[in-house]
């Protein structure tokens, strides 16, 4: 609970960031509404948000992993193979474009194969 986190917590920092972060993040998505306030916001404001994201989201980046896993979101929310608990990345991807309706229609991998892989297949190099 925040409410009982100590303010010389070592957590503080992270979770800052990340309350950063968020205020951002909304305020990008919501930019469109900022035009709306009694004294909107100019393009060039819009764009020091964009900027500030960003750097909000380079300082969360590296402690983005270890977050995650601290808030102890399941695989099925966050719904990413990279972020799985058991680390298995590869064999995730794999299980998720087998399952694929795209990768089922033999008449679509035909048309692909003959429109893009056969080509770089029988073509003659040029070294």
């Amino acid at each position: 609970h925040l409410d009982t986190l100590d303010a010389q917590s070592p957590l503080m920092p992270h979770l800052e960031k990340l309350a950063t972060l968020l205020f951002l993040y909304t305020l990008e998505q919501h930019s469109a509404d900022l035009f709306r306030l009694p004294r909107p916001f100019t393009p060039e404001m819009v764009a020091q948000v964009e900027r500030a994201l960003a750097r909000a989201i380079e300082e969360v980046r590296e402690q983005a992993v270890p977050l995650v896993d601290a808030f102890g979101i399941s695989d099925f929310r966050l719904n990413s193979a990279l972020g799985r608990s058991d680390g298995k990345v590869y064999d995730s991807y794999l299980e998720w474009a087998m399952e694929d309706p795209l990768n089922n229609d033999e008449g679509l991998r035909r048309e692909w194969f003959e429109k893009y892989y056969k080509p770089v297949l029988h073509a003659k190099s040029r070294l």
